[in-house]
């Protein structure tokens, strides 16, 4: 599907894998499918396993154990790159003091057909339309607030999606500022009102797109920093441990079936 709609990616894995500040820039849904996971939220540990729905708007940080089940975990997270229509954001509810949800077959018939919906080589607009038909079905399950509890994107996001579309390239606020017609100063000022920062953001996108590329098969350490946007090895272990708690190579060991110790 185009990447102004949906972005969907599965993640796995065959041993627990521990992870904190796992940033989250635009809304998702993560569904659990196989195994189970454990989410540090607020002053809690919450648990909840296979077909259950956890509902994250954007700008979030989450901290949470992936916990396979006979040596499986899998979840299929679905970011929604698309707001949803004004008249489904009137009247909204304060959000759920809980962020998981247990969807109904109606609802994951929406997920999947719009998944599959990417394969037939149908056009953007006939697929926002699935897209948005999918929204009309949150709304009617009275949880589409929980994914967009503002009806505007904020700067932040405006930028994760931006340079979202390139983790790669050379990013820069001279650059950034042309694109979105402000001035350096309104950058700063604007991202600091929403308790953000340039560079903060940047390397959360990087960082979450090292996890996804990971999750395709084994790349070296040099690849992987290459890949984020990073000229040296040493730097990217480093913001990834710093970020996530383990370093890449022991999160690369997650994924392995071979039983031997995680060193972090």
């Amino acid at each position: 599907m185009s990447a102004d709609l949906i972005q969907c990616m599965e993640f796995r894995g065959q041993r627990a894998q521990p992870l904190r500040n796992v940033p989250i820039y635009t809304a998702a849904i993560v569904w659990v499918q196989r195994g189970g996971k454990q989410l540090k939220w607020r002053d809690s540990s919450l648990h909840f396993g296979a077909d259950s729905w956890l509902l994250v708007p954007a700008n979030q940080r989450l901290t949470f154990i992936n916990q396979p089940e006979n040596g499986q975990f899998r979840s299929r997270v679905m970011a929604l790159l698309e707001m949803p229509e004004p008249g489904l954001l009137q009247d909204v509810p304060q959000p759920w003091q809980q962020p998981y949800f247990e969807p109904d077959t109606a609802l994951k018939f929406g997920f999947e057909t719009l998944l599959q919906a990417d394969q037939q080589g149908l056009s953007h607009a006939v697929l926002r339309h699935y897209l948005q038909g999918f929204y009309q079905q949150l709304q009617e399950a009275g949880v589409l607030h929980q994914l967009f509890p503002a009806a505007q994107l904020s700067l932040s996001e405006q930028l994760c999606r931006y340079f979202a579309a390139d983790p790669a390239a050379e990013h820069n606020q001279l650059q950034i500022c042309r694109h979105f017609g402000l001035s350096k100063a309104t950058l700063i000022r604007k991202l600091a009102q929403e308790g953000s920062q340039f560079r903060a953001l940047l390397t959360d996108v990087r960082m979450s797109y090292a996890l996804a590329i990971m999750q395709g098969g084994k790349l070296n350490q040099l690849e992987l920093a290459l890949r984020c946007g990073y000229q040296s090895e040493r730097r990217f272990a480093e913001g990834f441990r710093a970020q996530f708690g383990l370093t890449p190579a022991a999160y690369q060991r997650t994924l392995e079936q071979k039983d031997r110790p995680l060193v972090c």
